[in-house]
């Protein structure tokens, strides 16, 4: 009989006992989850004087010659990219263009991680509730980096499909609308065409977000039967649509149980992150020293081909992430506790569900003894 109570326990058990899937949340949820010409000589027309550097009191017009330097090389490198109405639009197309590119090949890194993470995670879970063993992280990670971490990775794509071509409609309406004012059509603009863009969205989200839920509940099982049996693609979504059907009232109610767990736990995550804000502080010393390193690599190469602001842009961008991550990583780690603790209710439900779903083995069939007549 399923009990979801029983689960929630025993999926709290586990994540405190064995804190090596810690390791594994902490890393899930970190990989969850995006020309003008110019003269020569630097584009600079602020120069240096000494008085001037020697005076506290100038600060304020060294900041402005600095400013007017970085507005001048900026000018001269990307004014051809504002410089008409037209211009303007069509840099703003290509802007979202590169950011939609961007994110997906960040995606596709990420996932280099995220999916063995959570293959292993759902069969070390497996395992230790069978057997009460348990492995170390090499152990566990090579549990997850292996052809069943791709098949996961596969079917979160397909299961993505809606809200994708959704996403890409109205990427495909927003960019068509921006080239056709960029051609001239600006003149002729009307606020209604936008709004039908946005009604359309809408309209088509509301029913793509019940979808999405449904897709959401199913995958938690199709995804089991292709980490812990090992299933192929296309058997994890029979088998996993067949437990989906006939016993969707006990995966519905683990999943609107897990949904008031999660609202509580927002709200008690808004306190926490005021909570370890000395930690953050502390994180800080060494995100600061760590993330110099690969900041200071990209400065020093991005100056080879151009001494001017690029230099600290690039540097700048590659440091910063690795500095948030560390001064985030203890809310980081909380958060790999959550997602630790909803993993194993699933995986625990899974079994629990499998197992009501298999009929018991059949008794062998005991033969009348025969009568003998005294």
């Amino acid at each position: 009989m399923f009990n979801i109570g029983n689960i929630l326990k025993r999926a709290w058990q586990i994540l405190w006992n064995y804190k090596v899937l810690w390791v594994f949340g902490f890393l899930m949820v970190l990989t969850g989850a995006n020309g003008g010409g110019g003269g020569g000589g630097g584009g600079s027309s602020y120069r240096y004087n000494p008085q001037t550097a020697n005076s506290a009191q100038n600060f304020p017009g060294m900041a402005s010659g600095w400013m007017n330097s970085v507005r001048l090389w900026a000018d001269q490198n990307f004014g051809s990219w504002f410089a008409t109405e037209q211009a303007t639009l069509h840099t703003v197309m290509w802007v979202i263009i590169a950011i939609a590119i961007f994110a997906v090949a960040v995606n596709l890194l990420f996932s280099l991680v995220r999916y063995p993470a959570e293959t292993a995670v759902m069969r070390m879970v497996d395992e230790h509730d069978q057997n009460g063993s348990k492995v170390t992280f090499k152990q566990g990670w090579k549990l997850g980096w292996n052809i069943r971490a791709f098949r996961i990775w596969l079917i979160d794509t397909v299961l993505a499909t809606p809200a994708l071509l959704l996403a890409v409609l109205v990427m495909v309406g927003v960019l068509v609308t921006i080239n056709n004012a960029g051609a001239g059509l600006i003149e002729n603009f009307e606020p209604a065409m936008a709004f039908a863009w946005i009604l359309l969205a809408i309209v088509l989200a509301i029913p793509l977000a019940l979808l999405m839920i449904a897709l959401g509940m199913l995958r938690e099982f199709v995804v089991r039967y292709a980490a812990i049996d090992g299933l192929g693609f296309g058997q994890s979504f029979s088998k996993g649509w067949s437990l989906f059907k006939k016993d969707f009232k006990d995966i519905f109610i683990t999943w609107l149980v897990l949904l008031g767990i999660g609202i509580g736990l927002g709200f008690a995550m808004i306190l926490v992150v005021f909570l370890l804000v000395p930690a953050y502080a502390v994180m800080a010393i060494p995100g600061a020293i760590v993330s110099a390193i690969p900041g200071a690599i990209a400065y020093a190469i991005t100056t080879i081909f151009n001494a001017n602001v690029w230099p600290w842009i690039i540097g700048g961008l590659v440091a910063l992430p690795i500095f948030l991550a560390f001064v985030f990583s203890p809310l980081t780690f909380v958060g790999g506790w959550i997602a630790i603790f909803t993993s194993n209710v699933w995986t625990l439900a899974f079994r629990q569900i499998k197992a009501n779903m298999t009929p018991p083995p059949a008794l062998p069939v005991m033969e009348d003894a025969p009568v003998v007549n005294q």
